[in-house]
């Protein structure tokens, strides 16, 4: 984790993010870009106006957290963006899209991962979007963490959606090796067939093994991906699963667990080509009480 993108529309729920962000930087000794994107389609002396209360406001922000975060003047506004270190820390300002600058900018920064708050959905225009969070998981290559909650400390009790997909073996990976002190429960969740007309325990029992078999192979894979750190990491694995749909069975597990990340995988090219975020990936990050980090 070499470099955070952090986004920010300058709003208490940015606050959250940020204070996320930085915590995140510090723990992974990482830089740390925070990006405000302006509207693109506002006059240009309003833009300079913004451009300017909005560096003075994210650098507040940093000063807050004690975390230095530099930024150059502006050398062309008519650029839209401020310039930057694209290894070290520092306050991005570019006019456009949201998710569309976000994008642009963590390419160009090389960001690992995208941090941004939750927010608000957006107009009737863009119902089939509904917010900036969900058009970032539908078109970033790096795994986005949406922040809920306000940081008291590292991520310690985190849930990981299962499904014995290739997207979600990487985020249960992600979740391991990037929160090495966090105790990681592994959500599995399944359908009996028939269940409403049938009654049968040795369908049950059926069903279970299968799942079971499922997790010994995914979980070979892990330990394979692993390496040395496998037995330190399988220490820290709580393994579950529910008859239940995969959003009731994570909702679950965090509340019971009292989490404060849930991590699950989404599978990239085909949510690209159709254009929807997976249903799992849009209830968490619409209605889950903590902070999600999808991975693709």
């Amino acid at each position: 984790m070499r470099n955070i993108l952090m986004a920010s529309d300058l709003s208490s729920r940015s606050d959250r993010a940020f204070d996320r962000a930085a915590q995140l930087s510090q723990q992974f000794k990482s830089g740390l870009h925070v990006l405000h994107v302006l509207d693109s389609d506002l006059p240009a002396k309003t833009q300079d106006e913004l451009l300017d209360n909005a560096e003075k406001t994210l650098q507040a922000q940093a000063g807050r957290t004690r975390k230095t975060a530099t930024s150059k003047k502006v050398e062309d506004k008519k650029a839209g963006a401020k310039k930057t270190s694209k290894n070290g820390s520092g306050v991005v300002v570019a006019a456009g899209t949201p998710a569309q600058t976000i994008l642009e900018q963590a390419k160009k920064l090389k960001s690992d991962l995208i941090v941004t708050g939750a927010h608000k959905k957006d107009s009737l225009r863009d119902l089939f979007i509904k917010s900036t969070a969900e058009k970032l998981l539908r078109f970033s290559e790096k795994p986005v963490l949406i922040v809920k909650n306000a940081t008291k400390e590292e991520y310690k009790t985190i849930v990981v959606g299962m499904d014995f997909s290739s997207h979600a073996l990487k985020a249960l990976y992600m979740a391991l090796t990037l929160f090495p002190k966090a105790k990681v429960h592994v959500v599995h969740a399944y359908s009996l067939p028939f269940s409403g007309l049938v009654k049968d325990r040795d369908l049950e029992d059926f069903t279970l093994d299968q799942r079971k078999e499922g997790m010994e192979k995914i979980l070979g894979a892990l330990g394979r991906k692993l390496k040395d750190k496998k037995a330190k990491a399988f220490a820290r694995m709580d393994i579950v699963m529910h008859n239940a749909h995969s959003s009731a069975a994570l909702h679950d597990e965090v509340r019971k667990t009292r989490a404060d990340l849930v991590v699950v995988g989404t599978h990239g090219k085909s949510e690209l080509l159709t254009g929807i975020v997976g249903s799992v990936a849009r209830d968490m990050i619409h209605n889950a009480k903590t902070d999600v980090l999808v991975v693709k």
